[in-house]
């Protein structure tokens, strides 16, 4: 990212801090989206430098995810197991220094035959497999979250996300998903020490995942950016809008990178790109300033829980909203038989699925947007 290009975040995010009166300001706005370091690097004269506290424990946080990466890559290694970085995780050391952005964890992609064997590598290294948030497994399930237990000089356990299935974009649960194009693992490259997909496959990854989570997770639209130069190669725009159209996200792929053309002055991908109609895009796809305000709007709730307005808001990214309607209308009323058994672990299961409807149906006529109507805890009695 250039220092002009981070001028144009640091006015997008003093706009985002005058539309709330609860941020002082664009520094107070860049702390909360997890920015706050690579812009103080590119444009130090605009956006005052974090803590000196904050400073080192974002330095060792990052040292510890390139140390897990690296494990990742010998316990796959060891046992021939292809396996591919993605998100920022795998930008780190090359695009983000150590300190640029605030990461949560290292994602990474299996082959969906490798499944079984890989959970198996990871738990006889001692890393725990994590209960999913929001829920048990589910049949389908696409990977699964484990734990690196603290070793050498980490400051804390780092958790991994393991990918072997793309979790359907027009289902809100994260089950029947589909393996990757083998397309995406046959031109995977090398970045650094990591093997990552090709930017263009990496692209509209990141943009599945924005739409996954319903526009909230701010990151992946900041991690597109840094790919932003290498998607200008004709060949690579091609790739970005081959792989979102057969994601499911081509519609929004085209609408978000107008909108970052646009708004941070990037040069447009060219005609093999991805694109899409900007009349019929929602307001939030509009301007990267609307996508930065659903993302400081939002509850720590919000991002977990299912809800009335996120379902809505998929509905209106995803590339086939008929089809989508039907599948998320389903799932809404007819989940799968594991949930249902953990949200009530104490009822029998015609008792169970009336009090789901009952209580799914009574949010809807209620009118409350922002209700959660999936991912509550369970209730026993």
């Amino acid at each position: 990212m250039t220092e002009a290009t981070a001028g144009h975040w640091i006015d997008l995010l003093e706009a985002a801090a005058e539309e709330r009166e609860h941020y002082s300001g664009a520094a107070h706005v860049a702390d909360q989206l997890g920015i706050r370091g690579i812009l103080n690097r590119l444009l130090g004269s605009r956006m005052p430098p974090a803590s000196e506290g904050e400073r080192v424990y974002a330095l060792l946080w990052d040292e510890t995810l390139l140390e897990a990466r690296a494990d990742v890559g010998r316990l796959l290694g060891a046992h021939a197991i292809p396996y591919l970085v993605y998100k920022g995780g795998a930008l780190l050391g090359a695009e983000y220094r150590p300190g640029d952005v605030r990461m949560v964890d290292v994602d990474v992609l299996i082959p969906l035959d490798a499944a079984e064997q890989a959970t198996a590598i990871f738990q006889a290294a001692g890393w725990r497999k994590k209960d999913p948030v929001g829920g048990p497994v589910l049949p389908g399930a696409p990977g699964a979250v484990f734990a690196r237990p603290v070793v050498d000089e980490a400051i804390s356990p780092l958790d991994v996300d393991v990918h072997w299935l793309v979790a359907p974009v027009d289902r809100l649960f994260p089950w029947r998903g589909e393996p990757l194009p083998d397309e995406v693992w046959q031109s995977a490259a090398l970045l650094g020490s990591a093997p990552v997909p090709r930017t263009g496959h990496h692209a509209a990854l990141l943009v599945h995942h924005l739409v996954r989570h319903d526009l909230l997770h701010f990151r992946s639209v900041f991690d597109l950016v840094q790919l932003w130069p290498a998607l200008l190669a004709p060949e690579e725009s091609a790739a970005f809008a081959s792989l979102a159209s057969g994601l499911g996200v081509s519609r929004v792929a085209g609408w978000l990178c107008r909108a970052l053309a646009i708004d941070l002055r990037l040069e447009a991908l060219g005609p093999r790109g991805p694109r899409a109609p900007s009349a019929w895009a929602p307001g939030s796809l509009r301007s990267v300033l609307s996508l930065v305000g659903l993302a400081l709007d939002a509850s720590e709730r919000d991002f977990e829980a299912m809800t009335l307005s996120r379902g809505l808001r998929r509905l209106r990214t995803v590339d086939r909203p008929i089809r989508a309607s039907r599948l998320l209308l389903t799932d809404a009323l007819a989940p799968p038989d594991e949930y249902l058994r953990w949200r009530w672990p104490g009822a029998r299961a015609p008792a169970r699925r009336l009090r789901h409807l009952g209580r799914v149906l009574g949010r809807l006529v209620g009118g409350d947007m922002t209700a959660p109507f999936l991912d509550d805890s369970p209730e026993t009695r």
